[in-house]
């Protein structure tokens, strides 16, 4: 009989889980519906993809900046950056003259 009480408890127990649950996500989402229908949310894996490369070009440009401004700050860096922007702009200089 212990069981029966054990699993009849547990069963309660996910039934008011449950419920929480529907309700939070009916605050979260500003839904007026009947207590007896079950709101299921659904993850759009677009959405999810766009976040995570959005997070991920974040993350690249945080490190880039990082690293400029570290160029510009140590004077041997600083050299070298400029030499290489001068290298570019002397080779862009080049392709886009018109013979």
């Amino acid at each position: 009989m212990s069981k029966f009480n054990k699993r009849l408890v547990e069963d309660v127990k996910k039934d008011l889980k449950a419920s929480e649950e529907q309700k939070n996500i009916r605050n979260k989402y500003h839904i007026e519906a009947d207590a007896e229908k079950i709101v299921v949310v659904r993850r759009n894996i677009l959405k999810t993809m766009l976040t995570i490369v959005h997070i991920l070009f974040n993350i690249i440009f945080f490190t880039l900046a990082i690293i400029g401004l570290a160029a510009l700050i140590y004077p041997g860096s600083r050299e070298e950056l400029l030499k290489q922007i001068n290298a570019v702009y002397l080779q862009l200089k080049v392709l886009l003259t018109i013979p």
